[in-house]
């Protein structure tokens, strides 16, 4: 439904259960209302950017933030290494990347084979994998940024739009979605569409910002209260349109999508090379305690 607005949509259902049971849930700083659905708990900005509002931002938009640039650095200086586990309690993870984690994470449920990194950026996820036996495979909506991440990585990457990837023609072992599912106007398609690209037992990785992290709750509590200069600030809603948390997510995955949630964790980032099996236990155990998290969903 079109609000007064011509430039925007006001959404009276959720995109990703189908309910029409929506209240309330906040605004940030520039007046940009949230919704929540009642159903699976989802909040989505309301109303939304139209889709050619949606690809003006993003044809130049670069979502890498400065950590992320330094550890797409660090995976192309690193010398390889064969190593999967080291005795005792710690996992080791070469040249401190959090890709070479995340990677090591998925391969605990399925081996190497091909992988499609949706949004890949500049492609530091790619060159983790494919330094661990992944063939792999970027995708992004911006032909410059594309050929600028192919050349500097020597990995192919994929110009076009994710929904149109035709599932008869090429099928993963993952689908890689590092904080994309938060911006498409349609999450709800884009998990759709992975679990058909998906082989038969292939896997899911998704992270995305905890919108029920303590101290994201915390931030929604000083903004209701008036304690905020810039109230909801921590939405981000200029290219955030929609706000999971672990918990809900994994929901959905497996309620509605087809998924099986094999490992749901707040998101961790490896310290000198090595994860700790008390970190990996404490996130698992209590995801909301980081303001991001990541799940591993198993094709059902």
């Amino acid at each position: 439904m079109n609000s007064s607005n011509p430039h925007s949509l006001l959404l009276d259902r959720c995109r990703l259960c189908g309910s029409h049971k929506l209240r309330w849930f906040d605004r940030d700083y520039r007046d940009t209302e949230i919704s929540r659905c009642i159903d699976c708990g989802v909040c989505f900005s309301n109303p939304q950017p139209t889709e050619a509002q949606l690809n003006s931002l993003y044809s130049d938009y670069d979502g890498r933030s400065r950590a992320d640039r330094k550890v797409e650095t660090a995976v192309v200086d690193a010398k390889p290494s064969g190593e999967r586990e080291l005795p005792g309690k710690e996992r080791n993870v070469p040249s401190n990347s959090r890709h070479d984690y995340n990677f090591g994470l998925i391969e605990q449920f399925i081996s190497p084979g091909r992988v499609l990194s949706v949004g890949c950026g500049g492609g530091g996820d790619l060159l983790a994998a494919r330094r661990r036996g992944w063939e792999v495979e970027g995708l992004e909506i911006d032909e410059t940024r594309a050929a600028k991440t192919k050349e500097r990585t020597g990995c192919p990457v994929k110009v076009g739009d994710f929904l149109e990837l035709d599932p008869a023609e090429s099928t993963y072992e993952c689908v890689y979605m590092n904080h994309v599912l938060e911006h498409p106007l349609d999450p709800g398609a884009f998990i759709r569409k992975t679990h058909e690209l998906l082989s038969p037992t292939g896997i899911f990785w998704v992270a995305a910002p905890n919108i029920a992290s303590i101290t994201n709750q915390l931030k929604t509590l000083a903004g209701r209260l008036r304690l905020k200069e810039r109230r909801g600030k921590h939405y981000a809603c200029w290219h955030h349109l929609f706000f999971f948390n672990p918990a809900r997510l994994s929901a959905l995955l497996e309620d509605r999508y087809g998924f099986d949630v094999v490992c749901s964790q707040g998101e961790l980032k490896p310290k000198q090379g090595r994860v700790s099996r008390l970190r990996e236990r404490t996130y698992r155990t209590l995801p909301n305690l980081k303001s991001n998290f990541q799940i591993v969903a198993q094709k059902r």
